[in-house]
């Protein structure tokens, strides 16, 4: 049965929303009647110019919604529609679906607290509960071998918000969901792909970091990153360049460590630091930061008396440690809250005009592991 497809190219509007809707149109309008058989998907993306995975995402969608109905070796079928009510059938064609994938807490002794992110979840979920739309939650761990997004698309959902790490897996995911016309936002880092996101705008907020250790006087200040192909690292990274060169710290460096960095290894950078005299380390994130600390403590030196420690991202126990964390705070709310806001106008059509590359600029927490460096306390 060839279904006259027109083609489907409005800008916006996710194409596998679109070919729901052509063929929830045909079944309303009577075109198409109960029982009639759905050409299979490979057909129905080559009459609507779609890839296969839109086609298949559309027809599983309504199959799931009961518009359809599959039978195994036959095809799908127009379901019979009077069994539902009006405003169920009205409803059919969207799925009211998020799936938020975000870090699960690392499982350390040394973390007792909420880890962090927890803003990101919480305003999704504010936003989706206004609209009736329902969050699903799926949690990973860094060191599983496959992408965090093959659970996820495995479900069907209507659209993913996705804390984003630039590996290939991740990247061959994306493409899927793509290519399926499931929107998507992502957070923490941005793609090299032009996909829409929510981040910090990291190198400002390093930027602001130089110049505030500047202002206390310190001159030679390390800053400690590791190895990883991440946006995030990398802005963060350019801003401390970028500042020690704007206030002419001249003996200010980057020390960036291997990806899986070790404690001895945290321990032997830190021990080098204070051999060399510097004055202030600046981590690329709060556990790091921590770690810093904890090689300070062992070896007798005081924080912020003899060596001040900065962070970046505000986690929920920088503030309750003690020495208390200065650093970088992000607005995870308001990332979330942002990213919620976008992928809803995707999801119901209205991204025309949706700027959807978005950088939040952090603000600096100032608390009590920075302060001016010892030779100047005394002036």
């Amino acid at each position: 049965m060839n279904i006259r497809a027109s083609s489907i190219h409005e800008p916006g509007i996710p194409k596998y929303y679109q070919l729901q809707e052509k063929i929830f149109g045909l079944i309303k309008s009577g075109n198409m009647k109960v029982g009639d058989k759905l050409p299979g998907e490979r057909e129905l993306a080559r009459q609507f110019n779609v890839a296969h995975m839109t086609a298949r995402h559309a027809v599983q969608t309504l199959v799931n919604t009961g518009v359809l109905h599959k039978q195994h070796g036959k095809g799908t079928f127009v379901a019979n529609l009077k069994k539902l009510s009006v405003s169920e059938i009205e409803g059919k064609s969207v799925s009211k679906t998020v799936t938020v994938v975000l870090p699960a807490v690392p499982k350390s002794p040394k973390i007792t607290v909420t880890f962090m992110r927890s803003g990101i979840l919480e305003a999704v979920c504010e936003a989706m509960s206004e609209v009736n739309y329902q969050v699903n939650i799926s949690y990973f761990n860094y060191s599983e071998k496959s992408s965090p997004l093959e659970r996820c698309i495995s479900n069907n959902p209507g659209g993913v918000i996705f804390w984003h790490n630039e590996t290939p897996k991740n990247l061959f995911m994306l493409k899927e969901l793509n290519e399926r016309g499931i929107p998507f936002v992502l957070v923490n880092n941005y793609s090299s792909e032009p996909y829409d996101y929510v981040v910090a705008e990291n190198r400002a907020g390093s930027l602001k970091v130089v110049e505030y250790l500047h202002e206390l006087g310190h001159r030679k200040t390390a800053y400690i990153d590791r190895q990883e192909n991440e946006s995030s690292v990398n802005e963060r990274r350019a801003g401390f360049l970028e500042g020690i060169k704007k206030f002419d710290m001249n003996e200010s460096e980057n020390v960036t460590m291997k990806s899986d960095f070790t404690e001895d290894d945290m321990r032997k950078c830190v021990k080098d630091l204070v051999d060399r005299k510097f004055t202030a380390i600046f981590a690329h994130n709060d556990m790091a930061a921590i770690s810093v600390i904890e090689v300070l403590r062992e070896m007798k030196i005081k924080v912020p008396e003899e060596m001040s420690v900065v962070g970046f991202d505000n986690i929920d126990m920088a503030q309750f440690m003690t020495p208390s964390l200065t650093t970088v705070h992000q607005d995870f709310h308001e990332m979330g809250r942002t990213a919620a806001e976008i992928l809803l106008r995707k999801m119901t059509g209205n991204a025309k005009n949706v700027h959807g590359k978005v950088k939040i600029v952090p603000d600096l927490i100032v608390r009590e592991s920075s302060a001016m460096p010892k030779d100047r306390q005394y002036k």
